[in-house]
């Protein structure tokens, strides 16, 4: 670059040093990324000695994620504005909404595995067997549940009451955040998907309704302030996208002839 060029710009040519700086940095960056492999080795150590879980059983990992996916797809999201300040949900109505969101969730997340025909004991391998389809049906039905204006939450209001002009924003979040789910498991797998929203579960949310820290005891619900996410926010969108279009109409991940579907889960 000539000295009318830097003038113009404001730019200077790097020094050598800091060119030979920023190459190593690159070379250093290069080296410390894990391999997708490694990552989830770490996740799997996550879950058996930070949160305390089998994380090579289906049952386990899936209740889990239920909480993650509700965290991130509902409670940290314009949900939070409801409950801030002099909003629509108190204390008391949001610790109700969420451990009801969970049961849900989690009834939804079950359904979709006996439909494959699997079980609480399978083992979490079996889910690399899966074809993409089989994961976007089970991100569809949530998403279609959570979004569902006419779905009366436990405190006797209607989603569509309750969010108000915030219906859309609301959509939109959880349009992201399943879409992201659905992508990731595309991109990574099933098992890597579950593995990540059972982390944020079990991390984020330690005083959850149904986390395996209050088995055996009265469940203390508590809603957790954190805005993590367990998967980042993509371009993906379930409304948009013809995948889910597919999976969206009730027809639900295909079983074996030992196993008919049964009807999809009320809304």
């Amino acid at each position: 670059m000539n000295n009318d060029a830097q003038q113009a710009t404001g730019s200077k040519e790097p020094s050598g040093n800091l060119s030979t700086a920023r190459q190593h940095d690159q070379t250093s960056a290069a080296r410390d990324e894990i391999s997708p492999q490694r990552e989830k080795a770490l996740l799997d150590a996550m879950l058996r000695y930070q949160v305390g879980i089998d994380p090579d059983r289906l049952g386990s990992v899936l209740d889990l994620a239920a909480i993650g996916i509700v965290n991130s797809g509902w409670r940290n999201g314009p949900v939070e504005d409801w409950h801030a300040g002099d909003g629509p949900l108190s204390d008391g109505d949001m610790l109700r909404v969420n451990a009801h969101t969970t049961w849900r969730i989690r009834e939804i997340a079950r359904r979709w595995r006996t439909d494959l025909s699997l079980t609480a004991q399978s083992p979490i391998a079996a889910l690399d067997a899966l074809e993409t389809d089989d994961v976007n049906w089970l991100a569809a039905r949530i998403f279609r549940w959570l979004i569902n204006p006419s779905r009366r939450l436990p405190t006797a209001v209607k989603l569509v009451d309750l969010a108000g002009d915030d219906l859309g924003e609301f959509t939109e979040h959880v349009n992201g955040t399943l879409g992201s789910f659905a992508a990731t498991a595309e991109r990574r797998g099933a098992r890597y998907a579950l593995y990540q929203a059972a982390a944020h579960g079990g991390l984020a949310c330690p005083h959850w309704w149904g986390h395996t820290n209050l088995a055996g005891t009265r469940p203390h619900l508590r809603s957790h302030p954190g805005r993590l996410r367990p998967f980042a926010l993509g371009t993906r969108r379930i409304l948009e996208d013809p995948a889910f279009t597919r999976t969206s109409a009730g027809s639900g991940p295909q079983p074996s002839p030992a196993n008919p579907p049964r009807p999809a889960l009320g809304s």
